[in-house]
């Protein structure tokens, strides 16, 4: 039997994410989260311009005709504050060298072609959703080749998820298909500082939802970044001060538990722990990279956590 999603919160109707962050502290985290994850990106863009080059194949030796393009990437971000993850991201991908780009699928050799990511941001504020747009209209306009979406998702708000499989560049908020197809969803999700600065019945409202949004294609992945504890212990006193100044502003908050609350919580929609990836740097002290895996026999994800010891 399917699982339902979880009741929301008990206390007043808020908005979450409901953060109160400038660009500064989200910027610091961007350098060490980006090394992290084009290790992770690059190798879907190829997979998905061998599937291109398969179905072309295919394609042509029945029909004789050209085929188009393979599916482009899709990756979203979920509580982008101002976006400067995605925008980041994006300029990477961007400038990779010419010998990488053909290799990983992001322009073909020989053409003009290149191969689309589409990035999808969200958040539930709307100035920070005008200031993901103000951004991406200026770095449009000097010539970025992936536009990026904006729309926006209030993570206990169910009309939202509904809406985010269809919605597309200019179009936010439409509705999404009655059985939204593989290449509607999202190969690769992002979420960054999140975690702990929602209560957990919102936690949990998210992994519930996750899997509806991802990419049942091989490799759909989703990177989860923030300071966690470890086996009920914070790993360090900045991160113990850090949870008291979470509490304090609302006692739902707060850092979440790895092996006690958040790996139960994966295994309970199929997600397990596949491997951990140290990172030489993070806010203060290091940051891991933890790549989970579906337990499931007819879909496999897997998702990735960069958290830092003491994260912002």
């Amino acid at each position: 039997m399917a699982a339902s999603p979880p009741d929301g919160p008990t206390q007043p109707r808020l908005k979450y994410p409901d953060r109160q962050s400038l660009p500064g502290s989200a910027q610091r985290n961007v350098p060490v989260l980006v090394e992290a994850i084009l290790p992770v990106l690059l190798p879907l863009l190829r997979t998905h311009e061998d599937e291109g080059e398969k179905a072309a194949a295919s394609h042509e030796e029945h029909q004789k005709v050209p085929h188009g393009p393979s599916a482009p990437v899709r990756v979203l971000e979920i509580a982008a504050g101002h976006g400067s993850l995605t925008l980041a991201l994006r300029r990477a991908v961007l400038a990779q060298p010419q010998d990488s780009r053909e290799r990983h699928g992001l322009e073909l050799p020989g053409a003009r072609q290149k191969r689309r990511v589409q990035w999808t941001c969200t958040e539930a504020d709307e100035a920070l959703l005008q200031s993901i747009r103000s951004t991406n209209s200026q770095e449009e306009a000097q010539g970025a080749a992936d536009k990026i979406a904006v729309a926006r998702l209030e993570i206990d708000d169910e009309s939202d998820w509904s809406a985010l499989t269809g919605a597309e560049q200019g179009s936010p908020s439409a509705p999404a298909p009655a059985a939204a197809s593989v290449h509607s969803k999202f190969d690769l999700v992002l979420i960054a500082n999140l975690l702990h600065i929602v209560p957990f019945e919102t936690v949990r409202s998210l992994f519930f939802r996750l899997r509806r949004v991802l990419s049942t294609r091989s490799g759909a992945r989703v990177c989860i970044y923030g300071a966690f504890n470890e086996e009920g212990q914070f790993t360090s006193e900045g991160n113990q001060k850090f949870d008291q100044d979470l509490r304090s502003r609302n006692p739902l908050y707060g850092l979440r538990d790895l092996q006690g609350e958040i790996l139960p919580l994966a295994e309970e929609h199929a997600l397990q722990l596949e491997e951990v990836m140290r990172l030489a740097r993070g806010n203060v002290g290091t940051a891991d990279v933890d790549i989970w895996s579906s337990t499931s026999m007819t879909e496999r994800h897997e998702y990735v956590i960069p958290r830092t010891m003491a994260a912002l």
